[in-house]
């Protein structure tokens, strides 16, 4: 019976390995781009939140997938339109403005509830 042919781990191999490796990643990237270039599509506004703004929304977006594994899916839902309000109140500059202050201090000084009803003893 023929013996089969050994694999010889030398310089050829070795470069075999690697390119079939680096072909592998770039068939996951491009698989990974064009998911991208579909989900900035349908996600495409949340560039138009501050970058602080960002950060808040991929943290309020981990917990509602987190919420979504275990079977309360319109966390997530509700969490994304919130967040695509917030979107669209950032891209128009007066009401950006309006919700992100400063505001105007034309208002009076209130004391406390307790100091109020100790002052009219």
């Amino acid at each position: 019976m023929p013996r089969p042919p050994s694999i010889n781990p030398g310089p050829d191999s070795a470069q075999l390995f690697w390119a079939g490796s680096a072909l592998f990643a770039a068939v996951v990237l491009i698989g990974l781009a064009s998911r991208a270039a579909e989900m900035a599509g349908q996600y495409g506004w949340v560039m138009g939140l501050p970058p602080s703004e960002r950060a808040a929304f991929l943290r309020d977006l981990r917990k509602a997938l987190g919420m979504a594994t275990h079977g309360e899916s319109e966390a997530f839902e509700a969490t994304l339109a919130r967040w695509r309000a917030t979107a669209e109140s950032y891209s128009d500059p007066d009401v950006a403005k309006a919700f992100t202050g400063p505001y105007p201090t034309r208002h009076k000084e209130v004391s406390r509830p307790g100091a109020v009803a100790h002052s009219l003893r």
